[in-house]
């Protein structure tokens, strides 16, 4: 019997240090890592039971990821959209993250910073027309990170939201 759920599919890749890093995201498995990590039931591919149509994405930084570090993450970072290896999406990164998580720490600051991630309209990014993945199809979403190298790294978190369509 088949059924359709509203679902979000998420996975976290870690930005690593390296100023202009490209970052794989649904690349990995719930088994090969943790829940809190993917949900994803097969690296890189939807299931051959399953269709996905998605309306919504979003990112998120974790918690502890200090503003100026995020500036240097999102200085001219984007996402590229890919299905079966053909760009379905391509965007600024920061149309993804939402403005008020990217506002988080502007109270300890004082700073260039302050004021710009102030300015960030940002996502979720809504699609007009929802991206089809197709029973069984591989796909993934290519992050490339600011030019900016950060101290630090910090774990990333892109989410698919929309419909599952399972058989």
């Amino acid at each position: 019997m088949a059924e359709t759920l509203d679902y979000t599919y998420y996975d976290s890749v870690s930005s690593g240090a390296t100023a202009s890093a490209t970052l794989i995201f649904f690349n990995q498995s719930e088994s090969s890592t943790n829940k809190q990590t993917t949900n994803m039931p097969v690296a890189g591919r939807l299931l051959a039971t399953e269709a996905f149509e998605v309306s919504k994405i979003y990112a998120y930084f974790e918690f502890d990821t200090i503003i100026t570090d995020l500036i240097k993450l999102l200085d001219k970072c984007s996402l590229e959209f890919l299905i079966q290896e053909s760009r379905v999406l391509a965007l600024p990164f920061i149309m993804c993250a939402p403005p008020t998580y990217l506002q988080s720490d502007n109270a300890s600051l004082n700073q260039t910073a302050t004021v710009a991630s102030a300015t960030i309209t940002g996502g979720p990014f809504e699609l007009a027309i929802p991206i089809k993945i197709p029973k069984g199809a591989s796909f993934k979403v290519k992050v490339k990170i600011g030019e900016g190298a950060t101290p630090t790294a910090s774990d990333i978190k892109v989410c698919l939201r929309g419909k599952l369509a399972r058989d």
